[in-house]
């Protein structure tokens, strides 16, 4: 059961619940200075203390306690009993009289078997007694059957001091998304060393970046690169771009590209400058927070898929399963035309989302404005699509379609079929580009933001008119004139 479920995590693009591998030991030792198997009589011993107390230790006979060993009965853990032993690396413990969160070391012993199954590493960079740096380190299973461990890092950039939320010491995607940070100014990518490695080499995300770019608290953009080494394995490039983050909405992204490398490959290495120590061991070089994005626009994709929420409401494709905005980015689904993947997970729904395909998009990316149809569409795409569920019951209602007809790279057809029967009712020339915009959340928002006002008040007047002349529009109609009309 727990291979298949890292092996659903990794198919769908979430971070994966750690697991549990003993073989490694020799790794863990190397990393953190102790052996990975606890003391059986401590165990015991912690085991045997009242509810609430804690062993204190001074292990280096200074007469200042250093260490602390009990059993967590934090309500938010799901496994009992969880042995934590906190070693202090701020010298603050003796005085506190307990582990910080800040700068100590954790130890979670599952089941209080004496064995350790993840490790929490908090850091204070900045010397001022807050979070600036996390680690969570576990075992994951990579198939090869080395002596091994993986961590999450996470780096506070904008120092709100705001990072992961753990459960039985280890990120559960499920039970910690929507209580870990992912705002702000923050970036985190997965690590792996091997017994064979001299350094941590990045798998997997690298890396997952957010951008809080006017400064309010919340992100505006979030890049997330996947990569092994330097060798990238796909981007998703996500905006906000009608500022809809205020306040407790962190997060209310309205648009992604998606993107794959060319044929031969794309590489970070002219990039990726950036290395951290983690636990004494370099990592490999990676890509910084400060460049991701400027990485992510120049690079030369082979293949690019752009996803526009139309409604709004960037959740997973089914709302009840998880009604929050997601914090990923806008997940793109598959290409209906079977020519583009799904890029991680839970996608957004099929319904509702403007989809357009190109290969290979413009180089850098970017988008143009067409003022016909009052949207913003992705250079270079070959077709796009959108399929209409007006009532949100999982059907669709309407749908319409684009296509460059002249090979020129910009959409110039888009056609209708008002009631989704297989047959278009109108078909459009659209104008072209009035406008071109870089990906970004500070080219893009104040035009959006004012085009969604113009729009939707010119829509509206249509609407009143027609509902005039014809008494009452449908609401059928007047939805599907929504659509049609506002961007």
């Amino acid at each position: 059961m727990k291979n298949l479920c890292v092996a659903l995590a990794l198919l769908l693009g979430a971070p994966a619940i750690a697991g549990d591998t003993p073989e490694s030991a020799s790794v863990f030792k190397r990393v953190f200075g102790i052996e990975r198997t606890l003391p059986e009589e401590m165990v015991e011993k912690v085991k045997a203390l009242p509810p609430g107390e804690r062993l204190e230790r001074d292990t280096n006979g200074d007469g200042r306690i250093n260490e602390m060993w009990y059993i967590d009965t934090a309500s938010r853990h799901t496994v009992s009993p969880v042995l934590v032993r906190v070693m202090d690396e701020d010298g603050a413990m003796h005085e506190m009289g307990r582990g910080d969160r800040n700068s100590d070391l954790y130890f979670f012993d599952r089941g209080a078997d004496g064995y350790i199954n993840t490790v929490i590493d908090y850091q204070d960079r900045r010397g001022d007694g807050n979070l600036d740096a996390m680690g969570i380190f576990f075992d994951k299973n990579w198939g090869d059957d080395k002596d091994d461990l993986t961590v999450w890092w996470s780096e506070d950039i904008g120092n709100d001091n705001l990072l992961w939320f753990d459960v039985n010491g280890n990120y559960d995607q499920a039970l910690c998304q929507w209580r870990t940070h992912f705002a702000g100014d923050e970036v985190f990518y997965q690590f792996r060393l091997t017994e064979d490695d001299e350094k941590w080499t990045n798998v997997w995300e690298d890396p997952f970046a957010f951008y809080d770019i006017d400064g309010d608290g919340n992100s505006e953009e979030v890049v997330r690169i996947s990569a092994v080494g330097h060798e990238v394995e796909n981007l998703r490039y996500s905006i906000d771009a009608n500022n809809g983050a205020q306040g407790r909405m962190t997060r209310n992204f309205d648009f992604s590209i998606t993107a794959l490398p060319p044929e031969e490959g794309l590489s970070t290495e002219d990039w990726a400058e950036t290395t951290y120590e983690l636990r004494g061991v370099e990592t490999h070089p990676v890509l910084d927070w400060g460049n991701t994005r400027e990485f992510s626009k120049q690079a030369p994709w082979g293949h690019a898929m752009l996803t526009w929420n139309e409604i709004n409401s960037n959740t997973h494709n089914d709302p009840s399963q998880e009604p929050e905005e997601r914090w990923e980015g806008v997940l793109n689904h598959a290409s209906k035309h079977g020519d583009f993947p799904q890029v991680g997970g839970p996608a957004c729904s099929v319904f509702n989302n403007r989809v357009e395909v190109a290969k290979p998009p413009d180089a850098p990316l970017r988008l143009y404005y067409d003022p016909h149809d009052h949207r913003l569409h992705l250079p270079g795409a070959q077709y796009g699509y959108l399929d209409v569920d007006y009532n949100l019951d999982g059907e669709a209602n309407a749908a319409y379609a684009y296509e460059d007809t002249t090979g020129d790279g910009l959409l110039d057809v888009r056609r209708g079929d008002l009631n989704n029967n297989g047959e278009w009712d109108f078909e459009w020339r659209l104008d072209g580009p009035e406008r071109a915009f870089d990906i970004t959340f500070e080219d893009i928002m104040p035009f959006y933001t004012e085009l969604l006002r113009d729009v939707l008040e010119s829509s509206q007047r249509f609407m009143d008119i027609g509902a005039e002349a014809f008494n009452e529009l449908p609401e059928p109609v007047a939805s599907v004139i929504d659509f049609f009309t506002g961007p």
